[in-house]
């Protein structure tokens, strides 16, 4: 659909009325044919859930890495993981040509949301299966939750104008949601509408960054980073860290309470503590880390976009004690089955719900969970 085609669709669908929450964009694709959630392509019945299957020898109750089946083989670029009440919780991985898919814990089973784009997907935030932000290649931009008792996307890349690409997107809420990207791209969602953030304006000066990470954790604080900068946002006003990160890539953030994680290139990880922040360098300086998630346990995992797949494992003091979670199968299923995990993986997201319920995603288009298998 052109750019044109959807603001002719936006105004029709003002006239017939504005969707559930006051959202002003335009909803589906200008078609009938768009599939309710769950629904996957291929499948005849169009029930959408993929069984789980067996993927070999069994774990006899070990801890270890195993591939999961969803279905789908896709290079995978992004993780979230989102807690439920009752214990349950919910794994959303997006990737090339917009596969968008999540994993429930209370049926055991992946879904797959049909997102009919060829673009890929670089990174999802939700609140939980029902309201999912996806950005992306080419200015890639939407949301999906439900109108008029259907659940479908809301092409909000039609409304922004911007055609860079868009590495992060984050929320604290549906009515606060910050997407950045591309050569300073930062875009604000206040509930209503997106805004474009001048990056001069901020101080990323009038050739600005690549931006690859953003964390919003209130409406008014906001921490993204790119290339050589860091950037806060907080209740009005900007700061940009031109010293602490000159030399390296901001490529992801941890931020919660008084924590505040950096994941860099050069086998980095930067805490800020007591208002400086800390280096903590890995053995491996060739590592770029992409990702970071800490366990309720304060144990820090690091996931590394260079092979080999070793999700590094940090114990958050102020030592450089590092340890390395290898992402490949207990001894017996490498035996049997060698190259079950691909060798050369390149860990691009991690999520879990504790030290022994770990989530990745990789490159080489492999989810692989770190649990007790069966």
């Amino acid at each position: 659909m052109t750019r044109t085609a959807g603001f002719f669709l936006i105004a029709t669908l003002l006239l017939l009325g504005c969707p559930e929450e006051s959202y002003n964009v335009a909803n589906g694709n200008g078609d009938d044919d768009t599939r309710e959630e769950g629904d996957v392509r291929g499948t005849e019945d169009g029930a959408g859930d993929l069984q789980a299957v067996d993927n070999g020898p069994p774990f006899n109750n070990t801890l270890g890495w195993k591939v999961l089946n969803t279905g789908q083989s896709e290079t995978w670029n992004t993780i979230w993981g989102v807690n439920l009440e009752g214990g349950d919780y919910q794994v959303f991985v997006g990737g090339a040509l917009g596969t968008v898919m999540y994993y429930a814990s209370a049926d055991d089973r992946w879904h797959q949301i049909n997102l009919a784009t060829s673009l890929n997907v670089n990174s999802v935030w939700a609140t939980d299966a029902t309201y999912i932000v996806i950005a992306g290649e080419g200015g890639l931009l939407k949301r999906y939750f439900k109108f008029a008792d259907k659940p479908d996307w809301y092409h909000d890349d039609m409304t922004t104008g911007v055609f860079q690409d868009l590495n992060s997107v984050s929320g604290c809420s549906k009515d606060a949601i910050w997407a950045v990207g591309a050569h300073g791209t930062i875009l604000r969602f206040d509930g209503n509408e997106w805004t474009k953030v001048d990056a001069a304006q901020v101080g990323l000066g009038n050739d600005p960054p690549d931006l690859f990470a953003v964390k919003v954790l209130t409406p008014e604080h906001v921490i993204f980073g790119g290339k050589g900068k860091l950037v806060h946002y907080e209740n009005g006003e900007w700061f940009v860290d031109h010293s602490n990160f000159a030399l390296n890539e901001v490529r992801g953030i941890y931020a919660e309470g008084d924590q505040l994680w950096i994941a860099a290139g050069k086998g980095t990880l930067y805490r800020r503590k007591e208002g400086h922040f800390y280096e903590k360098h890995q053995p491996n300086v060739y590592s770029l880390f992409d990702s970071i998630w800490i366990s309720q346990s304060g144990l820090v995992y690091a996931g590394a976009s260079s092979p080999p797949p070793i999700v590094w494992t940090y114990d958050g003091n102020d030592k450089d004690n590092w340890e390395d979670l290898a992402v490949e199968p207990p001894g017996f299923i490498k035996e049997k089955n060698p190259g079950r995990i691909i060798p050369n993986t390149r860990v691009s997201g991690i999520w879990g719900t504790g030290d022994e319920n770990i989530f990745v995603c990789t490159k080489e288009k492999q989810v692989i969970r770190y649990a007790v298998h069966e």
